[in-house]
C-alpha cells in the first residue's frame, strides 16, 4: 500500500496533534479514580465521594499520560495509571470552554507550570506549600499558576467529615492530637463537582460505550492489499469473511474483543458489478471507516422509537453471507443504504440464531477507543444523544469515525 495512505497512522504522532487520539482524555483532562492505597477510604468518607485520587492529563510523544502527586509527582502512561485504580475506573472532566481557552499556548503553560513541581515528594500532611504535594493540590496549582483558573473551593481541614474511626485514625497517624483545623484543603471532590468542569466519561462509560460496537466497516478499493497492511502494522491477518451476493463484496474479518469486529470490505472481482453498489464504493479512491453498527434487539422498535425522535434510521431488513466453511449467516439490519450523518450515526444490527463473526475472527487486537469527526458536530451530537450513544464527536471540516486499535504490533488509529 503507498506509504502517502493517510488513512492508516500510528499513533505515535507528534504531541500537539495527538490530543485528539483518543476519545476519552486530550491535553488538559482531569482524571479521577478510587485509589487502592491505604489512605483511599478515609478520603472517601471525609470528602463523601467515590474518588480519592486525581491527576491531569498531558501528552507526551503521541501517548496520554498523567501527571500525578504519588511518591514523586511524575508522568504515568494513561493506561497504566487507569488500571491502577479500583476496577480500572476512571472519570474524565474537562473544562467547559476548553475549545477556546485550551489553545496550543495554553497547553505548553500546563507544561511548564508541572514541569515546576516535578519530583516534588507526596505531602501526606495536606500542607498548602510546595515543599511537598498531594494530588489535587497539584492539578488546582497547574491550572491556577499557568491559566489563572481557580477549579474548586479550598477548605479548611475543619469542614471536612472528620467524624468516621477510620478518618480519626488517618488524622492521628499523621498528626498526633495536633490538628490542623484550619489548614486549607483542596479534595478531589470538590474539583469533580466545580461547575467550570463537564464530564466526558463518568465510569463504566467508556467501557459500556464500546461493548454496544458490533463492527467498523472499512472499505478498501483493494481488499488483498489492505489485508496485508493491516496485518504489517498489527501482527494479526484478517480472515475471509465471504461473497455479499449482490452486492458486488467481499469481505475479510479480524476479532476486536468479544462481540465486535473489524469488516475490511472491498470489490469482489468473481462477481459482476450491482446495478445499485453500497454508497461507501462510489468515489472510494482510499481505504477508509465509512459506518458503523450497534448491537440490537427488537429492531423494529428501535427504528420506530429512533424516527419519532427524529433520527432517520433505515427501514429493517435481512442480510446473509456464506462464510468459506459453507455456514450461512443471517442477520436484520437497519440499513444503511442512506447513511445518516455521513456513517457517523450508527446503523443497528441483530445477529438472531446466528453464531457472531467475532467468534470466528482471528483474535489478538483490541478495540481502545472510537471517535468521529463532523462539520456539524453539535447535530450529529445530539442524534447520537437521542440514541443513547456515547460516541464522542468533535468539530472536523470533513466527516469521519476514528478508531484506536491495538495489536501485537503495538496501537495504530485507522480512519
Amino acid at each position: 500500500m503507498p506509504k502517502r495512505i493517510a488513512t492508516i497512522v500510528l499513533a505515535l504522532l507528534l504531541a500537539g496533534r495527538a490530543a485528539q487520539a483518543s476519545p476519552s482524555v486530550r491535553d488538559g483532562d482531569i482524571v479521577f479514580q478510587t485509589s487502592r492505597s491505604s489512605q483511599s477510604a478515609a478520603i472517601q468518607k471525609a470528602t463523601r465521594s467515590p474518588y480519592s485520587h486525581m491527576g491531569l492529563v498531558l501528552f507526551r510523544e503521541g501517548q496520554p499520560y498523567v501527571l500525578e502527586a504519588i511518591g514523586p509527582v511524575q508522568y504515568t502512561p494513561f493506561d497504566k495509571w487507569a488500571a491502577r485504580g479500583v476496577d480500572g475506573k476512571v472519570a474524565v472532566k474537562r473544562l467547559r470552554d476548553a475549545a477556546e481557552v485550551l489553545t496550543p499556548e495554553a497547553i505548553e503553560k500546563l507544561r511548564v507550570a508541572g514541569t515546576a513541581l516535578q519530583g516534588r515528594p507526596y505531602d501526606f500532611a495536606f500542607a498548602w506549600s510546595d515543599e511537598s504535594i498531594y494530588c489535587s493540590e497539584l492539578v488546582w496549582k497547574i491550572y491556577k499558576r499557568a491559566l489563572g483558573i481557580e477549579i474548586g473551593r479550598l477548605q479548611p481541614l475543619r469542614t471536612f467529615d472528620l467524624t468516621d474511626p477510620l478518618v480519626r485514625e488517618k488524622l492521628r497517624e499523621r498528626y498526633g492530637d495536633k490538628l490542623p483545623l484550619d489548614e486549607p484543603v483542596i479534595s478531589p471532590a470538590a474539583m469533580f463537582a466545580d461547575h467550570s468542569l463537564e464530564t466526558v466519561a463518568a465510569p463504566d462509560t467508556l467501557s459500556s460505550f464500546l461493548s454496544r460496537v458490533d463492527h467498523l466497516i472499512y472499505a478498501t478499493p483493494d481488499l488483498d492489499r489492505t489485508v496485508a497492511e493491516m496485518e504489517r502494522l498489527l501482527g494479526v491477518r484478517a480472515a475471509p469473511g465471504g461473497q455479499q451476493p449482490g452486492r458486488g463484496t467481499r469481505n475479510a474479518l479480524i476479532s476486536l474483543g468479544p462481540h465486535s469486529y473489524l469488516e475490511i470490505v472491498g470489490r469482489d472481482p468473481k462477481q459482476p458489478r450491482p446495478s445499485q453498489p453500497p454508497w461507501w464504493l462510489q468515489g472510494l479512491r482510499k481505504p477508509r471507516i465509512v459506518a458503523w453498527a450497534a448491537k440490537g434487539t427488537d429492531l423494529e422498535s428501535l427504528r420506530a422509537k429512533a424516527v419519532d425522535n427524529g433520527v432517520p434510521l433505515g427501514e429493517v431488513i435481512s442480510g446473509n453471507r456464506r462464510r468459506p466453511d459453507g455456514v450461512v449467516l443471517t442477520w436484520r439490519f437497519t440499513s444503511p443504504r442512506n447513511p445518516v450523518a455521513d456513517g457517523v450515526v450508527p446503523f443497528f444490527i441483530d445477529w438472531g440464531e446466528s453464531a457472531h463473526p467475532s467468534s470466528t475472527s482471528p483474535h489478538g487486537v483490541q478495540l481502545v477507543a472510537l471517535r468521529a469527526v463532523h462539520p456539524d458536530d453539535r447535530h450529529v451530537q445530539d442524534l447520537l444523544r437521542r440514541l443513547n450513544i456515547e460516541l464522542p464527536v468533535t468539530h472536523d471540516a470533513l466527516p469521519g469515525i476514528i478508531a484506536s486499535l491495538e495489536g501485537p504490533r503495538g496501537r495504530i488509529e485507522l480512519r
